[in-house]
């Protein structure tokens, strides 16, 4: 039993050090993201749309966004969420 519990733990060590890894590289990506001027200009230009769903996606500013999120590591896009009344980043389809 004590063999079991010792490679559970370990497991468990390793998982823990793989998530903390990984919660640091994206850290890392999103201070990035903060810095990159034309993200800075984008996120300008979707608080210049008037928040409403067709006004967001009929603009210029969220075409734009979506074209700039294809360079995104997990195949993300901004997608209007109807139910929070608010943009979101989305696995992309």
């Amino acid at each position: 039993m004590s063999n079991i519990g010792a490679t559970l733990r370990g497991n468990l060590n390793v998982i823990q050090n793989q998530l903390n890894q990984w919660l640091e590289e994206r850290i890392a990506y999103m201070k990035h993201l903060g810095h990159d001027p034309a993200l800075v200009d984008l996120t300008r230009s979707l608080l210049e749309v008037k928040p409403q769903k067709r006004a967001l996606l009929a603009s210029d500013a969220l075409k734009a966004a979506n074209r700039k999120s294809n360079g995104m590591p997990s195949h993300t896009e901004i997608t209007w969420r109807p139910g929070l009344r608010r943009l979101a980043l989305e696995p992309r389809s």
